[in-house]
């Protein structure tokens, strides 16, 4: 019962009361009482009022108790019993409360009950009879006076809004409008209450402090002392406990705290398949029925004896217990809140669960459940989102083995960095902070930067060797330098058939045989050479460049028709300085980056992810205007952006898996980003941040050889082998 009206109420209401033998005694009696006794005694008891002397009849029959019987007549006299309010003002909100049955021998039968009311203290249970704030009536008069609220505490009134000309109709109807509007009062503040729930928890989106918030705001809400929330395991077998709360003994594992839970989950069915009603959670899991238990240790039904050892262990007292399905908007079970030891408000006693208390929990819960299904939804777009984008980066992996792993170690190592930059409170980056938001948005740029590489042909993207497309056009080389050894054996043979058809020297053969030796050894030699060449690990100098050319003006014969010893466009690619890529090939592979953007741009991407496709797109851009797509300068360019590029690059540098070259030791790949840094092409700061912390030496032992490492520092001085 709501006590603060009570508290409130100041008006008080003198009446007389009188038994049949004429006994009068004179009472103050709160207004609000007196309106209600009015109201029972004259609607549904048939007793009047009488309008003169305000007497108030209540007879015997009214209670079922206190029968006095007058010892002359042998009849059952009328008993009246009230709650008497007499307000001292020289003891401010101090009461005396008598609580009375008087009959023949009033004195016999008086007792008197002395205790302060405040609104921590006070005692529901000293409170016989309801109020009814909002009218009072006033000393010496019948009619009821209607007054602004609960909260006012003087004695001015003004007379109630007048709904009939009936004065008893009238009064029955001001009643039930004010009852109507109490009830409406509190139905609104229950339902603002459950709106402010609802707004708490739908701005969180960490799902352990949801999972926390909704506990706390079921204990709130319900006044539980301790409770548990369970959710069901993925295979919707098992319920597993995921916050646990117990004010009293200040014991908070689970959801926000992050302190684990470490207790079996809960089985929905036995080890045969029944069902496991035995415990309660579960029971309500598999029937969605709510379950209330005035007390645990009375209760039959179910096995109470985890929380009896719980108790006996911590010298906790459970009693009573609201055990409260969370079910989605399709009717399916989430979840189960356990509400433990319901508190009365006031004097901070156990209770059990009213039913209103009830009604209140399950809204919250089914709140609570529509909440978690949201969050469940937008984690699995979530979760389904990022996995697309790394099933894109497989379906690279696929058309190229070592593509698909540099995607995976530039993502972790940008993150990585950008980790770092986080944490730094001094130096350059001392005052870069980047959100939550902002790293979903640079690991997600960072798994996409490659995808435009999905229209590069693959044996651009996998060219090992400068004759490479489909095949490696060296082998053909060697078929024909077969061909070529062939001719020149037979035009020896030739030659010495016609030696032989006159008188000739030995010497003469044998100088033949051994100008033929000796052409096939330079054959032999040659083909080394474009072996060689076709490699692209060494930088063709000048002289290799005119012994190339001068390999490509050989010509030699087979049935009559003449050949050249290499294609146009074997010489071609062959003739690539540094690398295997021709100016043509390295431009189609360098499209990849503003095909990632186009690709990129034509996705409607969120808000907080919009400037996903630049970042993805400018992690070739250099500082001094000289990279690609765009060209852009070094103001042109994010920090993201530059921090993937530091991160690309070191990949490439370092990576074990390139098909063409060789592995290149640590030392050598941190003294390449050195020397672009002093190029303007990469951020030096963000160089100095990966080549002198311990980033380069996590990333190292996570993806690097160890056969690679051998130095740290942006210099590449070695420190060990």
């Amino acid at each position: 019962m709501e006590l603060a009206p009570y508290l409130d109420s100041k008006v008080l209401t003198k009446c007389t009361t009188i038994n049949k033998k004429g006994e009068e005694r004179p009472r103050y009696i709160d207004s609000a009482d007196f309106h209600l006794w009015e109201y029972m005694i004259t609607h549904r008891h048939g007793f009047q009022i009488e309008e003169e002397t305000n007497c108030l009849w209540l007879p015997e029959a009214h209670f079922g108790e206190n029968k006095n019987i007058d010892r002359d007549s042998g009849e059952v006299e009328p008993v009246n019993r009230i709650i008497v309010a007499i307000y001292d003002e020289s003891l401010g909100c101090s009461t005396t409360t008598e609580r009375f049955s008087p009959t023949s021998d009033t004195s016999k039968h008086l007792e008197v009950l002395n205790f302060h009311l405040s609104e921590q203290d006070i005692k529901e249970e000293a409170i016989e009879s309801a109020i009814v704030p909002g009218y009072a009536v006033e000393q010496y008069q019948t009619c009821l006076e209607y007054r602004m609220g609960p909260s006012h505490t003087n004695t001015d009134s003004h007379s109630a809004p007048k709904l009939s000309e009936n004065p008893r109709i009238d009064r029955l109807l001001n009643n039930v409008v004010n009852e109507l509007r109490v009830f409406t009062e509190e139905q609104a503040e229950e339902i603002t209450g459950l709106a402010e729930i609802g707004k708490a928890m739908s701005t969180e989106r960490d799902p352990d402090k949801v999972l926390d918030l909704i506990l706390r705001q079921g204990r709130k809400y319900t006044t539980a002392d301790a409770g548990t929330l369970y959710m069901l395991t993925p295979d919707r077998q098992e319920l597993a406990f995921h916050v646990m709360h117990n004010e009293t003994l200040n014991g908070f594992a689970g959801g926000a705290p992050g302190n684990p839970i470490d207790l079996p989950n809960v089985p929905l069915y036995g080890e045969n398949g029944e069902p496991n009603h035995a415990n309660v959670s579960a029971h309500v899991a598999l029937t969605a029925e709510t379950v209330n238990i005035a007390d645990v240790y009375q209760a039959r039904g179910f096995n109470f004896d985890g929380p009896k050892k719980y108790d006996s262990m911590t010298g906790y007292r459970s009693q009573s217990m609201l055990v409260i399905p969370m079910k989605n908007h399709e009717d399916e079970i989430l979840g189960v809140l356990q509400l433990i030891n319901a508190k009365d408000r006031q004097t901070d006693e156990v209770i059990p669960f009213g039913h209103e208390v009830v009604d209140l929990g399950a809204a919250l819960s089914g709140q609570a459940a529509v909440l978690l299904t949201q969050q469940q939804l937008i984690d699995d777009l979530r979760n389904l989102f990022e996995s697309f984008i790394k099933a894109i980066a497989m379906a690279i992996g696929e058309r190229s083995h070592y593509t698909g792993g540099h995607i995976e170690r530039v993502a972790d190592l940008t993150m990585l960095i950008a980790d770092k930059v986080n944490d730094l409170n001094e130096g350059p980056f001392a005052d870069i902070q980047f959100s939550p938001d902002q790293m979903d948005e640079l690991r997600i740029a960072a798994w996409l930067h490659d995808t435009g590489k999905i229209t590069t042909p693959e044996f651009v993207v996998d060219k090992a060797n400068k004759l490479e497309t489909i095949i490696d056009r060296i082998e053909l080389i060697k078929t024909r330098w077969q061909a070529i050894k062939l001719d020149r054996a037979l035009m020896a043979e030739k030659a010495k058939v016609k030696l032989m058809r006159r008188p000739f020297d030995q010497c003469q053969i044998q100088a033949i045989d051994e100008t033929c030796k000796t052409d096939l050894a330079q054959l032999d030699e040659d083909l080394e050479f474009l072996e060689t060449t076709n490699h692209g690990t060494e930088f063709l100098a000048d002289d290799k460049l005119e012994r190339l050319n001068s390999l490509a003006g050989e010509r030699y014969r087979v049935n009559g028709a003449t050949y050249a010893y290499l294609q146009e466009d074997e010489v071609l690619n062959l003739s690539i300085r540094k690398g295997t890529l021709t100016e043509q090939e390295r431009a189609t592979t360098n499209s990849h980056a503003s095909m990632t953007k186009k690709i990129l741009d034509s996705l409607p991407w969120p808000r907080k992810m919009q400037d996903v496709p630049a970042i993805a797109a400018a992690h070739h851009e250099k500082l001094d205007g000289t990279g690609y797509p765009l060209g852009l300068k070094e103001d042109q360019i994010s920090l993201q952006s530059r921090i993937m590029a530091v991160a690309d690059i070191f990949e490439a540098l370092s990576a074990s898996d390139r098909p063409y070259r060789q592995p290149m030791p640590l030392s050598q790949a941190i003294k390449i980003l050195g020397s672009m840094v002093k190029d303007n092409h990469l951020d030096e700061d963000i160089v100095d941040l990966l080549t002198d912390s311990e980033l380069i030496t996590r990333y190292a032992e996570e993806y690097i050889s160890s056969e690679q490492i051998d130095a740290v520092g942006r210099n590449g001085d070695k420190t060990g082998g």
